[in-house]
């Protein structure tokens, strides 16, 4: 293919190379907005931030636009803690590191990866985005349903039990136990009820399967407070 370009007739390729070139305003010139620190009401995103990737210009684009819009109404920024959030995280991180290279947003960047899912987002995010304007009412009456349709059943769940032989002699166990060692489904043999709702059960059989580690994660995140001024 190389060879079919003209000049390039006997070229021998040794390496393949991937290489892009742009000017960036330093990203720590930004508050974690993504406001620039020295001219208020001017906000930056994508690309220009140091970063690379279309997610990471998605996600920036995003936050420095709902704070533009705030900023535009004399509305007080938000700054998305990078435990609730993996936007909040790629802003924290270009506004308070170093950046070398260009940035992209792994998940093995968070340390609350763990509780900041792909599966958990209405439970992350959706008061904020609801008070900021960017659910009508009827997206939000049907994610608060299936919210407290989760907690119904992670609660119930927990409090009923039975007795089981899961390996060794019969004795009780708490359905949650027995979910986080069986999966949900064992619970329709033993006759219980189990969600007809596809996000209900797997958010439910998530929760209750990984709940030592999520809880442990929630320790770490509450003595972790943001260190991040908000007096911008």
């Amino acid at each position: 293919m190389y060879r079919t370009i003209k000049g390039l007739e006997n070229v021998v390729l040794i390496r393949p190379a991937y290489a892009i070139e742009y000017d960036i305003v330093d990203p720590l010139e930004l508050y974690p907005t993504l406001e620039t620190k020295k001219i208020k009401g001017l906000f930056h995103a994508g690309n220009f931030n140091g970063t690379t990737g279309y997610e990471e210009a998605a996600g920036q684009g995003i936050l420095a636009g709902i704070n533009a819009g705030l900023r535009a109404n004399n509305k007080e920024p938000i700054i998305l803690p990078r435990s609730i959030s993996y936007i909040g995280l790629m802003a924290e991180d270009l506004t308070t590191k170093e950046i070398v290279e260009p940035y992209r947003l792994f998940t093995s960047r968070s340390e609350y990866r763990l509780s900041v899912r792909q599966d958990n987002a209405p439970e992350r995010l959706l008061e904020l985005s609801h008070n900021l304007g960017l659910l009508n009412e009827e997206d939000y009456k049907l994610a608060k349903e299936l919210l407290n349709g989760v907690n119904y059943y992670v609660d119930y769940y927990k409090s009923q039990k039975t007795v089981i032989n899961l390996g060794e002699n019969p004795k009780p166990y708490t359905l949650s136990q027995i979910i986080a060692i069986e999966g949900i489904d064992k619970l329709k043999e033993l006759g219980f009820d189990v969600p007809q709702n596809p996000y209900i059960k797997d958010e439910t059989e998530i929760i209750l399967k990984y709940e030592y580690y999520i809880e442990k994660e929630k320790k770490l995140i509450e003595s972790k407070i943001p260190k991040i001024s908000r007096n911008i």
